[in-house]
């Protein structure tokens, strides 16, 4: 449920671009269990979305969003990619789906349970956010009418 939430949240501010990070007070346990995780980050803003903590930042010129949980567990991470970056199978399949359509974002959600990738593709006025399911296909996650 945590995972579905995070993909939502991700998608959302994918989808809007209003995601701003507010200035919030991180416990020492997140921040260690941050600095530990991500020791070469960089221009790190932090949010909190629910009951958990969101650090926004780049590394090695790629942008990431980490969830921690008060306790100081990483939840989630997303990674931000292009499509060039997904998989061989993975980028067919979505660039045949898109059609005359175009990707606009990648990215990777990585947890406990793995890796899955979801995608935002804009037809006309309308944006639809895909996710992968298994090793080739995609099926839809969300649309958005803009």
């Amino acid at each position: 449920m945590k995972k579905l939430f995070i993909a939502l949240t991700i998608a959302l501010s994918v989808l809007t671009m209003s995601a701003s990070a507010a200035d919030v007070k991180v416990s020492a346990k997140v921040l260690a269990a941050f600095e530990s995780n991500f020791k070469k980050a960089s221009d790190v803003k932090w949010a909190q979305v629910r009951d958990l903590y969101q650090a926004d930042f780049k590394m090695e010129d790629q942008k990431y969003s980490a969830y921690f949980n008060a306790e100081g567990q990483m939840v989630v991470v997303a990674r931000f990619i292009t499509e060039e970056q997904l998989p061989h199978f993975l980028k067919s399949s979505l660039k045949e789906q898109a059609g005359e359509g175009h990707i606009s974002y990648v990215f990777e959600l990585s947890d406990e349970e793995g890796v899955h990738y979801y995608a935002t593709i804009e037809k006309g006025d309308k944006k639809q956010m895909v996710q992968s399911m298994g090793t080739r296909k995609w099926v839809p996650y969300k649309k958005v009418k803009i």
